[in-house]
């Protein structure tokens, strides 16, 4: 990163900080404010990197595109390992139950099978 992006991600740190806080509020809280700062910085340090000045935009337009973007993708993330953890719980739970089924149906086959024989104990 060159001296010149340096000073951008510097001079824009309020912005990341800013797009973090309001994606915290719309999420309401269910996603850490310090991971979400963190995912905008790394946003704000792309955008720097990135951006173009021959372009008519300005920084701070093109940033806060960035950032959201970098938001979004970790929120995503985020929700598709929650959505993974949510389905191996239910699987497990659904393994359990069918588990504890057979062996119910184990022992009443067993049972019916001993009932239905006679046997001659001596």
């Amino acid at each position: 990163m060159t001296t010149e992006e340096e000073n951008l991600v510097l001079d824009n740190q309020r912005l990341a900080y800013d797009i973090a806080w309001k994606h915290y509020k719309k999420y309401q809280g269910l996603f850490d404010i310090e991971e979400l700062k963190s995912v905008a910085l790394l946003g704000l340090s792309k955008s720097a990197v990135t951006f173009d000045k021959n372009l008519d935009n300005a920084f701070t337009t093109y940033a806060y595109r960035v950032i959201t973007n970098e938001i979004y993708i970790y929120v995503r993330n985020e929700n598709n390992k929650l959505a993974k953890d949510i389905a191996n719980k239910i699987a497990e739970v659904f393994i359990d139950e069918i588990k504890q089924t057979m062996e119910i149906n184990n022992i009443k086959v067993i049972d019916k099978a001993i009932k239905g024989k006679e046997y001659n104990v001596r």
